[in-house]
C-alpha cells in the first residue's frame, strides 16, 4: 500500500485501520512514523494508543505520560495511560491517574 508519509492524517487512518484488520506490527508502525512527522499533541497519543493495542502496554504508558509532560490537560494521555496501566496489573496507578485527571484545573 502506497501512503505518502508526509500524510499524517491518511496514516493515522490507516494505522487504526491496520489494528482492526489485526495487523498489529503494522499499525504500530505506521503509528510509529506518524508520531515523527511533528509534536502536535494528537500524533504522540495514537501512538501510544496503537502500542497500546499492539499488546506493547509498557511502550504505550511511556508514550501516554510524555503526552502528559506536555499538555497536562490532554485528557487522551489519562485515558491512555489509565488503559494501559490497567492491562498491566496497576489498578492503583490506574486509579491515581484518573483521580489526577478529574482533578485537573482548566487552563
Amino acid at each position: 500500500m502506497a501512503i505518502d508519509p508526509s500524510d499524517a492524517t491518511r496514516s493515522q487512518f490507516y494505522s487504526s485501520w491496520f489494528i482492526a484488520m489485526n495487523r498489529e506490527q503494522e499499525a504500530y508502525e505506521m503509528a510509529q512514523r506518524v508520531a515523527q512527522l511533528g509534536s502536535w499533541l494528537q500524533l504522540p497519543v495514537h501512538h501510544s494508543w496503537m502500542l497500546h493495542f499492539a499488546g506493547r502496554f509498557e511502550e504505550a504508558a511511556e508514550k501516554a505520560e510524555d503526552v502528559i509532560r506536555r499538555d497536562r490537560h490532554a485528557w487522551r494521555g489519562y485515558f491512555n495511560l489509565g488503559l494501559s496501566l490497567t492491562a498491566l496489573g496497576r489498578a492503583r496507578e490506574e486509579s491515581s491517574i484518573c483521580w489526577a485527571f478529574s482533578n485537573r484545573r482548566p487552563r
